[in-house]
């Protein structure tokens, strides 16, 4: 074999093959990763007797662990590697944020917000100007405060708001898109994976690729919620690698095109 280098990510893919698997469970490839790594790390177990150094040295407890960060995601995709939940595309949840809205100047200072034929849940009132929060109440008697019918999704004013411009926050339901529900599954119930990566050697003369394929793999935890100002969000996996009896931990690849 001849010497080659390689440079950047390249293509990393996920194959759900054992486990708590989802209904549908299919390969997919990771996008727009921004980071992964793989750890090879063992237990140096030492034979010392009236040396200095030790007359032996075995290692043992190997572990193989590591991570990915990306930046494009889908819920099937979380669901393959984390959970094991139900995908509902029929009628996903959605979240309204900061609807805006004018409080009618005459009576009955009511407001029906865009979603109300598929309402679910109130999140809250602000003035659109000071961001102040109103208060829900079972009965408006002054300004600030305002009532919510779940059933027909219409916010209910009090005199003193009329004309006030207001951001009304709510959940209702869509016909496209997906919701996630995840589950508490029992202690040790998690999808089993293969990860393979495909990492593209440098061009020149002896062109190819570096690669490795781990076949038995599970999630070990999972940073969902990392958002932060001026950046994009993204979503780090640990995963650790593992070897059922009689079978192989994975493989290392070197390929020269």
């Amino acid at each position: 074999m001849q010497l080659v280098d390689s440079f950047g990510i390249g293509n990393i893919f996920v194959n759900p093959n054992s486990g708590l698997l989802p209904t549908g469970a299919t390969p997919f490839e990771l996008k727009t990763i921004s980071e992964i790594s793989l750890d090879y790390k063992g237990k140096a177990v030492e034979l010392r007797g009236q040396y200095l150094v030790p007359v032996d040295a075995r290692i043992a407890d190997v572990s193989f662990t590591g991570k990915f960060t990306i930046g494009t995601y889908s819920l099937n995709q979380l669901n393959n590697i984390l959970f094991a939940g139900t995908l509902n595309v029929a009628t996903p949840d959605n979240i309204v944020p900061d609807e805006a809205h004018t409080v009618p100047a005459t009576s009955t200072y009511t407001i029906t917000v865009s979603g109300a034929s598929t309402f679910i849940e109130d999140l809250g009132v602000s003035y659109a100007l000071t961001s102040g929060q109103f208060e829900r109440v079972n009965s408006v008697t002054q300004a600030g405060q305002y009532s919510v019918n779940t059933s027909t999704g219409v916010y209910t004013f009090d005199v003193a708001d009329a004309s006030a411009a207001v951001q009304i926050s709510y959940v209702n339901t869509l016909t496209t898109g997906a919701s996630l529900s995840i589950p508490n599954n029992l202690q040790g119930q998690s999808p089993q994976f293969e990860l393979a990566a495909w990492i593209p050697a440098s061009a020149g003369a002896t062109a190819g690729f570096n690669g490795y394929r781990f076949f038995a793999c599970r999630a070990t935890g999972a940073k969902i919620l990392s958002g932060k100002n001026n950046d994009f969000n993204k979503i780090e996996v640990d995963f650790a690698v593992y070897c059922p009896v009689n079978a192989n931990v994975g493989e290392l690849i070197q390929t020269i095109i």
